[in-house]
């Protein structure tokens, strides 16, 4: 969470991405089942703005997008 982050010493910053399914055909060609969350969608409109919001309330320097 953003507290946590913002307790570990050293943190200073927070770069928030967005989720992407790039990789997913890949890995189907190779045979692989993908890490993670093959199910997942990308944020609804405004949710990367929201989640960088609750970091920065955190005190951290943060940024959104790549």
């Amino acid at each position: 969470t953003a507290r946590f982050a913002a307790a570990v010493a050293g943190v200073r910053q927070v770069n928030v991405l967005q989720f992407h399914r790039i990789g997913l055909q890949k890995f189907e060609r190779l045979g692989r089942k993908p890490a993670g969350f093959p199910d997942a969608q990308s944020p609804a409109s405004g949710a990367l703005a929201a989640a960088a919001e609750v970091f920065q309330k955190a005190g951290l320097q943060t940024y959104a997008g790549g």
